[in-house]
Order: structure tokens, then C-alpha cells, then sequence
């Protein structure tokens, strides 16, 4: 939510900045310890031990079951995810 804050167009002069800090520092204590982002890439096999899918996108620049877009991170601790990275997925041409 940090992110997309940042990312909206109508923020005040030095919001952006005081919101980019607060990120920094949240993803500082975060990772500190034994939690770790689960961070997937477009053209990803898409895992749903580690990504749910938001949705499937059909499309042919991309074979299925690959993820597309990343909406969100996710996060882990040792073996067991905390939440998921939220994913679209492609599903091939008809």
C-alpha cells in the first residue's frame, strides 16, 4: 500500500520523499530477521505455493501458466508464507 501511495500523481510537495523513506525503513525491518519477500518476475512459472493468482490473462507473448504482472509482494519465513504475491497469470491463445 506504501508503494501505491507513491505512485499517485496529485501528492504534495515532499510526500513522495517522506513516503519513499517509510518504505525504505518498513523493508529494512522487515527483512531483517528470518522474513524474506517472495519477489517473482513476469515469465515466472507461477506457483500457488507462493503466488495467488489474481487473475488469468489470456495472451500469446506468453506460454501458460507464466506470470504476467506482479501486483504485490509476498512474504516468508523460513519455509511457511506469511501472504502470498499477489499474480496475474497467462493462459495461452484460444
Amino acid at each position: 500500500m506504501l508503494e501505491d501511495a507513491i505512485e499517485m500523481e496529485d501528492l504534495e510537495a515532499g510526500t513522495e520523499r517522506r513516503l519513499g523513506a517509510v518504505t525504505k525503513q518498513f523493508d529494512k525491518t522487515i527483512t531483517s530477521g528470518s522474513i524474506e519477500r517472495i519477489e517473482p518476475n513476469p515469465r515466472d512459472p507461477y506457483d500457488d505455493e507462493y503466488h495467488r493468482m489474481m487473475e488469468k490473462v489470456q495472451t500469446d507473448e506468453y506460454e501458460p501458466e507464466e506470470i504476467v504482472e506482479v501486483l504485490e509482494d509476498g512474504y516468508r519465513t523460513h519455509d511457511r508464507v506469511i501472504r502470498p504475491a499477489r499474480v496475474r497469470v497467462a493462459t495461452g491463445s484460444n
